[in-house]
């Protein structure tokens, strides 16, 4: 089977998108599949087996401000679609005389808006995170009231875009109930496959001392909860004269209404946490995904402490693999991934007196640690590791091409029946 994945997001840029097609189309090629990715031309990570086609970006930044500039910046947004055109004009010049069996892209961006009536190959749209979510977690932060047009518009495509899918895929229950409601479309359009992880790369080590070090990973941004673990910190922090926390991910800008002190989300963080813990803060702007690995490794815990919806979140699947236990909020994917006190922690969002407690419980008990650590690695294993989810995944493919060219060959590929 040849796979075309069609993405903007492809390391070393980009997010969660990224970080699924790059996993994605390493493991289809160790199943022996055929992958070709056209994604951008800034310099993008070579993947062994697979051929990459860069397709250069326009500038969509014009317009946008705040977070929505930094994140259409780091390549996610493609409004009014010239790059989509670009990517057909390459498909139509590089592919066109190879058989390319399936075409999967995300819902973000409505990258594949230009492929939708090509009646020769059939689209997947594997569900993310639309503008529609993106914008209601975000819109706080930027001072507007109402999406922009330019939103708006690229949320309409992308909903129409995956309407006329001859697949969705959602990575869990809760995005897929979520985007049947907010676009109109059957539940039975949607297809529930998790996100895939490679367990082998993604693993405990070697039996080392641990470091007293509290994890989080991410971007420093409101939505993800940084504050409200900056505040329950405090009291773990009081009570444990060794531990640290230690935070990985972009510093971004704090949010002006936000009370806090200082420009950025470390400012912030640090006048929520009383001085004489500061040098018990540690932040880390980037650091590459086999020294992540290596943190979690030795970690106490991991803490997710997302405000905002996550689709999925592999973060928390991330942290699991390597067998560190991990604290998560209640909001949306971690609560299809953790089993509350069998392989992880579960706490209500915005509630850091709770999270504070859930930190401080792994942080005191030694054998709760062990034991989510060890549960948390076997539902990795069993449940979303490469080898239990890409041949779903594939069998999807397969059923998709057949259910193409039989209903599909003469025309648009519009399915408004049960996948």
């Amino acid at each position: 089977m040849h796979i075309c994945l069609l993405t903007l997001e492809w390391p070393p840029y980009g997010g969660g998108i990224g970080t699924y097609m790059f996993n994605l189309a390493r493991g289809l090629v160790s199943m022996g599949q055929r992958v070709t990715v056209i994604t951008h031309d800034q310099d993008p990570v070579a993947c062994p087996g697979v051929r990459i086609e860069r397709v250069p970006l326009p500038d969509v930044r014009k317009g946008l401000s705040g977070g929505l500039k930094r994140r259409a910046g780091r390549f996610l947004a493609g409004i009014r679609h010239p790059w989509s055109w670009k990517a057909r004009g390459l498909f139509e010049k590089s592919l066109s005389t190879e058989s390319v069996d399936i075409l999967e892209t995300a819902e973000y961006g409505a990258w594949a808006w230009h492929f939708l009536e090509d009646t020769r190959i059939p689209l997947v749209v594997r569900c993310h995170c639309p503008t529609c979510v993106v914008w209601s977690v975000n819109h706080a932060m930027t001072g507007l009231a109402t999406m922009p047009p330019c939103l708006r518009e690229q949320d309409q495509l992308e909903r129409e875009q995956t309407r006329l899918a001859g697949q969705i895929i959602s990575p869990s229950q809760a995005l897929a109930y979520h985007l049947s409601l907010t676009w109109c479309l059957p539940l039975t359009r949607f297809a529930v496959i998790p996100n895939p992880i490679d367990a082998e790369l993604f693993c405990p080590g070697k039996a080392q001392p641990e470091t007293r070090e509290v994890l989080y990973v991410g971007r420093l941004e409101y939505n993800k909860g940084i504050y409200d673990l900056a505040e329950a910190v405090v009291p773990v922090l009081e009570e444990h004269r060794d531990v640290c926390v230690r935070f990985v991910g972009m510093n971004m800008p704090r949010p002006d209404w936000l009370a806090q002190e200082g420009a950025t989300a470390i400012d912030a963080i640090r006048s929520i946490v009383p001085k004489p813990f500061h040098d018990r803060l540690l932040f880390t702007s980037h650091v590459p995904v086999t020294e992540i690995i290596a943190l979690h490794r030795k970690a106490l815990c991991a803490v997710v402490p997302t405000r905002g919806f996550e689709s999925f979140s592999y973060t928390v699947l991330e942290a699991m693999a390597c067998g560190n236990p991990v604290v998560a909020t209640r909001c949306g994917g971690p609560d299809e991934i953790i089993t509350h006190d069998v392989d992880g922690l579960l706490v209500p969002p915005g509630r850091p007196s709770l999270l504070a407690d859930a930190i401080g419980r792994l942080v005191s008990d030694s054998e709760c640690r062990r034991r989510l650590g060890a549960c948390g690695r076997q539902t990795v294993e069993r449940r979303f590791s490469n080898s239990v989810v890409l041949p779903r995944i594939v069998e999807r493919y397969a059923e998709t091409i057949r259910r193409f060219k039989d209903h599909h060959a003469g025309g648009p590929q519009r399915t408004d029946s049960e996948p």
